[in-house]
């Protein structure tokens, strides 16, 4: 038992930092680029095979604009909590468009009708007083 943990300690594992950093190095806009055009590709194939028609042009634009929100969201984990101190000098100027553009568009876009419909529910509509019901309903009444 004493072996096993020796061993375990001798193994030198990477840091956050180095992974963070190391992630951060491979990442490029053409990456972003491949990876959404393949998720369209399998988002149109399963679509079609699973039922049978194409998607919208607006499901298109709900799945880029998921995507880059995801991609968005997962760089800026990244810079900004496993790198220590925040690696922001090794994002490609591109990634900082990326973000500092279209993830506030679509986190706003998200959040602000979600916060609306929670502070301002639809109206509730009231159901209409029901009739007292009819002679027929109740049976014939007995003289």
């Amino acid at each position: 038992m004493a072996a096993l943990n020796h061993f375990a300690f001798a193994i030198k594992l990477p840091s956050l930092d180095s992974m963070g950093r190391w992630f951060l190095g491979i990442t490029d806009y053409r990456h972003y680029g491949l990876f959404i055009a393949a998720v369209l590709i399998c988002f149109t194939i399963w679509r079609r095979r699973r039922y049978g028609s194409w998607p919208g042009h607006e499901d298109y634009v709900a799945v880029v604009t998921s995507i880059v929100a995801i991609l968005g969201a997962t760089t800026t984990g990244i810079v900004f909590l496993l790198t220590k101190p925040p690696a922001v000098e090794l994002l490609p100027s591109q990634s900082l468009l990326l973000i500092g553009l279209f993830l506030p568009i679509v986190v706003y876009s998200y959040a602000l009708p979600r916060l609306r419909g929670l502070f301002l529910p639809p109206e509730v509509e009231e159901k209409p007083p029901k009739d007292e019901p009819s002679a027929d309903e109740n049976g014939p009444k007995e003289a």
